[in-house]
């Protein structure tokens, strides 16, 4: 928060922006602390799965994200989007019995 932004704060605004920030930092340090006793757990009673320090420090990158078509594909396959006809090969108008 900025000087500015503080002084411009209510005295009931500042106590709900100390309580909302002590109540993520209680629930930083307790995923903290969980995290620490999982590894410690997995340190003692299998130690050859033990993440390396490099896993550890660097975490996996999420993947990108669907492209366009993907996402298509993805809601033809559960039923949510009707395919367009029109855009479709033939083999697939055969293969799938939709009327043009």
């Amino acid at each position: 928060m900025k000087p500015a932004e503080f002084w411009a704060e209510t005295p009931a605004e500042l106590i709900d922006w100390i309580g909302t920030v002590s109540k993520n930092n209680v629930h930083r340090d307790v995923t903290l602390a969980w995290q620490i006793g999982n590894l410690a757990k997995i340190g003692f009673h299998a130690p050859k799965t033990y993440p390396a320090l490099k896993t550890l420090l660097n975490p996996p990158k999420p993947g990108r994200a669907p492209t366009k078509a993907q996402r298509e594909v993805q809601l033809m396959l559960s039923g949510q989007l009707k395919p367009d006809p029109a855009t479709l090969p033939a083999w697939a108008l055969k293969e799938s019995k939709v009327k043009r």
